[in-house]
This record gives C-alpha cells, structure tokens and sequence, in this order.
C-alpha cells in the first residue's frame, strides 16, 4: 500500500504524525468501503480532497484514496488537479 510506503520511507519530527495519518485515511476507507456496498453496479463516486502537509511532509492524499477505491472494486477513472497556488493546498477532484 502506498502509505505504508510513504509513512516508512519518512523520517518525521513529531512521533504522533503516523498514527494521526493512519487514523484519517481508515476513516476514509470505512466510507468507500460503505459506498461500494451500498451503491447499485456502474454508479459514479466523485471525491473533492485536499493534499496537505504534516510538519513540512506532503502527503498525496488523491493516490492513498484512489488505491483505496481500487482495493475495495471501484475503477478510478480520472484524478483531476482542480487548482493549484503556491503554498496553498492542492485540491484534487478524483472519479471513479
């Protein structure tokens, strides 16, 4: 899985960083997980996320999500950066 490569490959400042990302991102599975359960065959999933950065570490919130939908059965479609400034977080609109 991507964030368990990513969380490996980091060295970070602060010890809680992994367990606070770790927490988020299975919040988020739990809930794609629920939308393929729920959802009727072929129906579309769009998601607006955020890319944010934890003491300086950027983390690409689009590719853990999208390899999420994947493991569960969906088929992403398209990751589209909707906009980008700067120091500004990056949002991404991901469909599948």
């Amino acid at each position: 899985m991507f964030l368990r490569w990513w969380l490996g490959r980091k060295k970070l400042n602060n010890p809680k960083i992994p367990s606070m990302i770790t927490t988020y991102f299975i919040d988020l599975q739990k809930v794609i997980t629920e939308w393929f359960e729920v959802l009727v065959p072929g129906a579309k999933v769009a998601m607006v996320v955020d890319n944010v950065r934890f003491e300086g570490e950027f983390i690409p919130v689009e590719l853990v999500l999208s390899e999420m939908a994947e493991e569960v059965g969906f088929e992403v479609k398209e990751i589209i950066v909707a906009r980008y400034i700067g120091n500004s977080s990056q949002q991404t609109f991901l469909k599948f």
